[in-house]
């Protein structure tokens, strides 16, 4: 469907980014229905309610929406809207609070201090200070309150020790150290061009299988999208992704809505790649695409015009 989504205009490209963050508030509040009790999905509880979707795809649209829809109340919403755009973004961060996956509540909290240091840089108004600081700080007693993810984040200091300690790699943290090891070594080797995206997975798996320390079931994904990449394509495909993504955000860099949007979709995909499958998993890596796309159509027509009232002048 990329070459259809080509074709779209400008204003039709603003509107399908819209549509986007319309339907992730949806699941956001799906999610929340499940959370009250309201409606019942099997394998989703109060406490786990991650509905249809795993809860390391549906978090990361929450937190792409509550940065977007609040950039878009910000900057442009009309004053009918404006309250919609910021109910969405409140809905989307509250889903996110309730939901199982510390990696994406980390990538909430880190984007919000990459957006308070960039506000502080140019010198932005007092009230994107204020507003800064509010959502880091309520978001991050909102998120203590769940015991199920303060419970997950204990976890990691006691797996930390143990891996360093007597090389044992268990839990959820204990796992993914060890799968950082492993890459490690593989790039060690394979620096420019990687292993190829079979062997690197064939690579992992027989590691797993052969070390006494590693204690956990076989697992076919290094559990880290950085490190996938590099293993497979090495630093040469590492740096084609990257670029590609630096690139586009310096095309929107006059555009403080949509850079904003971009720099927020993908500075979450940044840091929760470095514990989770993101640009591997779908949807997920549909919609990571679809935005570049959609963001890629905004920056041309920039482009475009800016060109042309050069041309004038």
């Amino acid at each position: 469907f990329v070459p259809v989504l080509l074709l779209l205009s400008k204003e039709q490209a603003k509107l399908a980014i819209k549509v986007l963050l319309i339907s992730f508030t949806a699941y956001a509040l799906f999610s929340l229905l499940i959370h009250v009790g309201l409606v019942s999905i099997p394998g989703s509880t109060s406490d786990n309610p991650s509905g249809i979707l795993r809860y390391s795809i549906s978090t990361q649209y929450m937190v792409i929406t509550s940065f977007s829809a609040l950039f878009i109340f910000l900057y442009k919403a009309e004053k009918s809207t404006k309250l919609f755009y910021l109910g969405m973004s409140i809905v989307s961060v509250y889903a996110l609070s309730v939901n199982y996956s510390r990696t994406s509540q980390l990538s909430f909290l880190l984007t919000a201090l990459i957006f308070t240091a960039i506000f502080l840089k140019n010198k932005q108004s007092l009230k994107l200070y204020v507003i800064s600081f509010i959502i880091i700080g309520v978001s991050i007693i909102t998120f203590s309150q769940n015991d199920k993810i303060m419970q997950k984040f204990n976890n990691v200091i006691p797996e930390i020790e143990k891996a360093y300690n007597i090389e044992v790699y268990e839990g959820n943290f204990g796992v993914r150290l060890y799968f950082n090891k492993i890459g490690l070594e593989i790039i060690k080797n394979n620096f420019f061009f990687g292993m190829g995206p079979v062997d690197n997975r064939n690579e992992l798996i027989k590691r797993e299988a052969e070390d006494k320390h590693y204690k956990e079931r076989i697992i076919k994904h290094f559990h880290s999208e950085h490190m996938e990449i590099l293993t497979a394509y090495g630093f040469i495909g590492y740096s084609l992704i990257f670029s590609a993504i630096v690139l586009l955000l310096y095309k929107l860099r006059d555009d403080k809505l949509y850079f904003n949007i971009g720099l927020s979709v993908y500075l979450t995909l940044f840091f929760v790649s470095f514990a989770n499958k993101t640009l591997a998993l779908k949807p997920l890596n549909y919609v990571y695409i679809i935005f570049f796309v959609l963001l890629s159509i905004i920056a041309y027509n920039n482009e475009q015009k800016k060109s042309l009232t050069e041309g004038v002048k």
